[in-house]
């Protein structure tokens, strides 16, 4: 019997009706062989919640063999993690699904690492202290989103709203896994003004070797609620 902790995180203060109804019905799928815990996590900012989840995953509390990440503003297939895991092995311990951003053009969240360009080489002595860099020199910190939508294909990066993993890639990983990079966190170098926390985590499996999949059949819903001005209700 393998252990999967299915991990979401709390870093608003509410929750989609939507996002809820969906993360319980996925969650409640019964998977042969498969023993399911649920870990509604609240620790604030973001990077540390996804930091002490994982904590949690590898102690005697869950044992986890699998965590599968969601976000808090998400819709997922309700039979996503069969289906991811199905597809994970050993030379892909992660897989993720597929969705876009919420803001427009509304790109896919996943894709490749880019070449270098002329831009990117003005950055490179921030991105080489930041660990941006891999061990065949690839810079691993901007890429370009998927554009093929209909093939099970190797990614470097997604965002970590449906990603399962097997929970032992920690074990090679160091300590943060997650971290946000700005100005206030990297001494004021303001040459990487922002990145989102997961970034830190795919450029430190990319220096490992530790591969992943997409499998774009497993489309997600991204929800955007907004509320502007003021109503009676």
């Amino acid at each position: 019997m393998k252990n999967l902790l299915i991990y979401l995180p709390l870093s608003w203060p509410h929750i989609s009706s939507k996002t809820f109804r969906s993360f319980i019905e996925m969650s409640r799928v019964e998977i042969p062989g498969i023993k399911v815990d649920v870990l509604i996590h609240d620790k604030f900012p973001l990077d540390r919640n996804r930091n002490s989840a994982v904590d949690l995953a590898l102690s005697s509390n869950y044992n986890a063999d699998y965590i599968f990440f969601a976000d808090a503003d998400q819709i997922w297939p309700v039979d996503a993690i069969p289906r991811l895991l199905a597809r994970i092995t050993d030379d892909f311990p992660i897989v993720t699904g597929l969705y876009w951003r919420k803001t427009p053009p509304h790109s896919c969240v996943a894709g490749h690492y880019s070449p270098w360009t002329k831009d990117m080489e003005e950055k490179r002595a921030s991105l080489t202290s930041q660990g941006f860099i891999g061990p065949d020199g690839q810079q691993c910190l901007f890429y370009k989103p998927l554009q093929d939508f209909t093939t099970v294909q190797p990614l470097d990066v997604s965002g970590m709203g449906c990603v399962l993993v097997k929970a032992d890639i920690f074990k090679k990983l160091e300590h943060p896994y997650f971290a946000y990079v700005n100005p206030y966190t990297n001494g004021g170098d303001w040459t990487i003004n922002h990145c989102s926390e997961e970034m830190v985590f795919w450029a430190q499996c990319k220096k490992k070797g530790i591969k992943a999949l997409v499998d774009p059949s497993v489309r997600c819903g991204h929800v955007v609620e907004r509320v502007i001005g003021c109503v009676e209700i």
